[in-house]
Order: structure tokens, then C-alpha cells, then sequence
């Protein structure tokens, strides 16, 4: 009787085993998955344009940054922000005025400089050429004066 027990025991112990193995390599798969998942939503990522100005802060964070100086909590500046009168936000809503404005300008000239660089790919390309071509005839100039100097 205890071996038939035992041996009902093991069985069941070695479904677990093989159920463990499997589940491995399950998680292997899904692994190797998720990996080149990632691969390919990192290749299809847009390089960030360092060049580009960044959006302004609004009136709030201008706030908000000054009342963090205090140690202030984020609620207790909501709050307080929710309970200044018009007169007392005014200041800060015409620095962010002001700074959306010169972003305004910023980008608008960002946006002519890319719409330039679009229109004229092989205009860029010319110059890079030019200078490489200079870099290879001063190269050459230096390795005759270096022949002659010998």
C-alpha cells in the first residue's frame, strides 16, 4: 500500500518537473520576445533634436519652482496657487506671457531653419564636400613639404 502511495507521490512530482521545464522555457521564449521588442522600438526611436527650444514654463511651475525653495509639498503649493487672487498671480502669468512669446519666435525660426535644410540636402552636402577636399589637399601639402624637408 505504501508503495502504490509513493509511487502516485513521484509521479505527480515529475508532471511538476516536466510542467517546471516547460514553464522555462515558456519564460526563455517570451524573453527572447520581449528583447527584440525592444530592439526594434529602440531603432524606430526618434533621435531628440537638441536644437529645437524647449516649451516654456506656464505661470503655475514658475510658482511652483520658487514656492519648492520653501520645502513647500505639491499640495500645499496647489493649494495655495487655487487660493491667489488674479492680482496676486499676475506676475507669474506675465513672465510666461513673456517667455511663450520669445519661444514663439524661437521656434518660428527653428522651423524656417529645417524647412531651409530640407530644401537644399545637396547644397549641405557640396559643402561638406568642399571641406572635406580641403582637409585631403592640406594633408597632401603637408606630406610634400615633409618629402622635401627629408
Amino acid at each position: 500500500m505504501y508503495e502504490d502511495v509513493t509511487e502516485r507521490v513521484l509521479d505527480r512530482e515529475m508532471q511538476w518537473l516536466d510542467f517546471g521545464y516547460g514553464v522555462d522555457a515558456i519564460g526563455r521564449e517570451i524573453e527572447k520576445l520581449l528583447i527584440d521588442d525592444l530592439i526594434v522600438e529602440v531603432a524606430n526611436m526618434k533621435e531628440k533634436d537638441l536644437l529645437k527650444p524647449k516649451q516654456p514654463m506656464s505661470a503655475f511651475f514658475m510658482f511652483r519652482n520658487e514656492q519648492r525653495a520653501e520645502s513647500k509639498s505639491g499640495w500645499e503649493v496647489i493649494e495655495e496657487w487655487n487660493n491667489m487672487t488674479e492680482k496676486q498671480k499676475k506676475p507669474y502669468e506675465k513672465i510666461a506671457k513673456q517667455s511663450m512669446e520669445k519661444y514663439l519666435e524661437e521656434m518660428e525660426a527653428y522651423k524656417q531653419r529645417k524647412e531651409e535644410e530640407s530644401a537644399n540636402p545637396k547644397k549641405e552636402e557640396d559643402e561638406m564636400m568642399k571641406i572635406h577636399k580641403q582637409e585631403a589637399l592640406e594633408l597632401l601639402k603637408k606630406k610634400e613639404k615633409r618629402k622635401e624637408n627629408r
